[in-house]
């Protein structure tokens, strides 16, 4: 049985999307809240959720999963889907991180791109911080030239 990466998936299928994006995500949710109910994986992101032929989610990559019930402070993750916690490197909630880096993946399915981009690491990490996405300034843009 052969399986996609998803992240291909999406921005291959950006067309249809609209009508595809709520049926992956109801996929993603389930399947990550089922990972999320035993335990938190902390690297979430399309190229550790596969696809297979029938559209089943499989989540991959069980690395740097832990403990859900305690508050933790490792910094791990791959850093375009961490949450500001982590990228602050404060103490955080394991299942709020992943529920962040859902929240990256459906971006990158409905939008085709990832909502905080920069060229380094550090900048990165700032834009995470403040919640700072290319959109954000795209949106102000387009506010400016309506008036």
């Amino acid at each position: 049985e052969e399986s996609r990466v998803s992240v291909d998936f999406c921005v291959n299928k950006k067309q249809s999307m609209n009508q595809s994006a709520d049926d992956y995500l109801n996929k993603f949710l389930k399947a990550s809240l089922t990972v999320i109910n035993m335990d938190i994986h902390r690297d979430l992101k399309p190229e550790n959720i596969l696809i297979d032929e029938q559209d089943n989610i499989k989540i991959i990559d069980f690395g740097f999963s832990a403990n859900s019930k305690i508050t933790l402070s490792n910094y791990c993750g791959t850093p375009a889907y961490m949450s500001p916690e982590i990228v602050k490197k404060q103490p955080y909630i394991g299942t709020k991180a992943d529920i962040w880096a859902l929240g990256v993946m459906l971006y990158l399915m409905v939008v085709g791109s990832l909502p905080f981009r920069a060229t380094h690491e550090q900048e990165l990490y700032r834009l995470i911080s403040t919640g700072n996405t290319d959109t954000d300034n795209k949106m102000a843009f387009r506010k400016e030239q309506k008036r």
